[in-house]
């Protein structure tokens, strides 16, 4: 009997969808069962062996939606391997010191569910983000705007099999 993994997300334009859809791909792959839905969507979540539970930074904060999940069910993750992820267009083409100051926002949840891994990957702006947040980042002018690195994530959810199933 395979493993059922619970992937979970938050997402504002779809990249953190696609991204969990991408992990979720590579782990059906390795031989577990994996649901892929919004945290509104989890359901029951004693039906699931594991979680990976990825969301943006919005505001230099993991999203609200994906803390208020980890609250409600710190105990259940807990108790089962679970692992975070975040996207952030800043992380992806900002300046040095967003690629050392990013990963923190997985602190507060990190506390309350210590994850087996995290990962933090480039992010998506519709747009040219306005001068303000390309001064404040350090986000120069035509940088990409979608900064996922598919490697990084396609690595990410290797690394993940043998956490989520250890032997």
């Amino acid at each position: 009997m395979s493993k059922r993994i619970f992937v979970g997300y938050a997402t504002k334009t779809g990249s953190t969808k696609e991204t969990a859809e991408a992990i979720a791909k590579t782990l059906s792959g390795r031989g577990f069962g994996v649901d892929v839905k919004p945290f509104a969507q989890a359901g029951d979540l004693g039906a699931y062996d594991g979680f990976v539970l990825g969301a943006p930074v919005n505001g230099m904060a993991w999203h609200p939606d994906a803390s208020a999940f980890v609250r409600a069910n710190a105990s259940t993750l807990a108790a089962k391997p679970t692992a975070y992820f975040l996207l952030s267009l800043a992380y992806g083409v900002g300046r040095a010191s967003m690629k050392r100051a990013i990963p923190a926002r997985l602190a507060p949840s990190s506390a309350l569910a210590k994850p087996v891994a995290t990962a933090c990957f480039g992010g998506v702006i519709a747009t040219e983000p306005p001068i303000v947040l390309r001064l404040l980042f350090g986000i120069k002018k035509g940088s990409p705007r979608d900064s996922r690195n598919w490697d990084d994530i396609h690595a990410f959810a290797e690394g993940l099999a043998a956490k989520l199933a250890p032997r």
